[in-house]
């Protein structure tokens, strides 16, 4: 990755929270520990879903008459007949192509190709068969339309894979939420991974194990903390036998179909420093899925995008999932909506000077 763009990130994560704060997002006070993250440094909203960002985010912009086109398809992108300048673009949309020209520049915001399984199958082989919890719309048409006017892309065969309960299952029934109060076993009952390292290195224990089933395993106090509306979920898996609850280790066991014995000392040699102390005990299927795409467009530090000899290619900026050279191979929890305020007010910001 770039160094750079990682103290970009770095040196102006707090005046993006402060703005969002100030558009009207309601964050919870205590810094929270995010699966993947090494400290407690991320902050919840309060309602503790994406959903909020998207409410408070389109309101400012309809606020502002910002227009906004849904369903709308961007084939590619428009070069000036002047100094290589991107002037607009050529977009699908539900009665047919359109072209729309920018007056100042164009910002991509398009994501990754989490969704895109011939993309995944060209770029990541290995994992095109895996369940993906990535929005449908992350198909990387942006990537190859930057790819065609002369952009370059970088660390496309990078993705991250994080614990699902099922390769198909929309809503995740998942107990890993807080990485200090949670462990990892497989059908043998033993423990295979610090829980504690960065994403990538946990999927990368979870993918050579050679085990056939993994849970992760929480006690019934960290449940209680789970917020609300994933602790629905939590609850609707105890039925859909994607969940499973035992009032003492070796009942939940047998309900795994893992030894008994093994399980007890594998969470004896770990429950004070894991928390795993108040029963009932719960556990979660765990398969991995595709989360995001580290693959993208490079950027430099004003969020312009470069083209294949590092130079900026005017009028293009990018923010968020498309780029390709912050992260490098593992993105650490909590920097994906940080990265995608960031340098979405950086591009702004330059765009408009």
């Amino acid at each position: 990755n770039s160094p750079k763009l990682a103290q970009t990130l770095a040196e102006n994560s707090r005046d993006s929270l402060e703005w969002l704060k100030k558009l009207g997002i309601r964050f919870l006070p205590t810094p929270y520990h995010v699966y993947g993250g090494k400290y407690p440094r991320s902050f919840l909203t309060e309602t503790g879903n994406g959903r909020i960002y998207i409410q408070v985010l389109a309101e400012a912009c309809l606020s502002k008459r910002v227009q906004v086109s849904t369903n709308s398809r961007v084939i590619s992108l428009i070069k000036g007949n002047e100094d290589n300048r991107i002037v607009g673009v050529i977009a699908q949309g539900p009665e047919g192509p359109s072209t729309v020209f920018a007056r100042k520049g164009i910002v991509l915001a398009s994501g990754g190709f989490g969704a895109n399984s011939s993309k995944l199958r060209e770029m990541v082989p290995w994992a095109a068969d895996l369940g993906t919890d990535s929005n449908p719309g992350a198909t990387g048409d942006l990537h190859d339309a930057v790819y065609a006017v002369g952009g370059k892309l970088t660390n496309m065969h990078f993705v991250e894979c994080v614990p699902g309960s099922s390769a198909h299952e929309n809503n995740p029934v998942r107990l890993d939420y807080n990485p200090r109060k949670f462990i990892f076993v497989n059908e043998n009952g033993k423990r295979f991974v610090n829980e504690e390292l960065p994403r990538g290195k946990i999927s990368e224990a979870y993918f050579n194990g050679g085990f056939k089933r993994c849970y992760s395993i929480v006690d019934n106090q960290t449940v209680q903390e789970i917020q609300l509306n994933r602790k629905k979920n939590v609850y609707k898996g105890l039925y859909k036998n994607m969940v499973w609850r035992g009032n003492t280790v070796e009942e939940l066991a047998r309900k795994l179909n893992i030894p008994e014995e093994n399980l007890f000392q594998t969470i004896q040699e770990c429950q004070f420093d894991k928390q795993i102390l108040t029963p009932p005990f719960w556990a979660a299927n765990v398969v991995f899925k595709i989360h995001l795409t580290l693959g993208g467009v490079e950027i430099n530090e004003k969020a312009q995008v470069l083209d294949e000899l590092g130079k900026p290619i005017t009028g293009l900026w990018a923010c968020g999932q498309v780029i390709g050279n912050l992260h490098g191979k593992y993105r650490l929890g909590g920097n994906g909506i940080n990265c995608a305020v960031v340098f979405g007010r950086l591009a702004a910001k330059n765009l408009t000077q």
